[in-house]
């Protein structure tokens, strides 16, 4: 169940891999960009978000129980730590 998240034991035996992935795809992006507009003239830096060790990551249970009514927006907000 989700909107473009696999469930199950597929997804927690991966999640970690598919996460990593994504994160190294994220600063890929990030590093060229900042690359493309340091060569034209710009001034860009890619560090901030590169050797961060925080990543923020949903608890998709809790959104699930949002999804479904079973705990209200407060309750999610509190969940996600907003």
């Amino acid at each position: 169940m989700g909107v473009d998240r696999a469930s199950g034991p597929i997804y927690n035996t991966f999640q970690n891999t598919i996460f990593n992935k994504g994160d190294e795809l994220w600063q890929n992006i990030q590093q060229n960009m900042a690359k493309y507009i340091n060569d034209n003239g710009g001034h860009a830096s890619a560090t901030s978000y590169s050797n961060s060790t925080i990543k923020a990551r949903p608890n998709w249970e809790n959104v699930k129980q949002y999804l479904k009514g079973n705990i209200d927006l407060q309750a999610l907000k509190q969940s996600l730590g907003c």
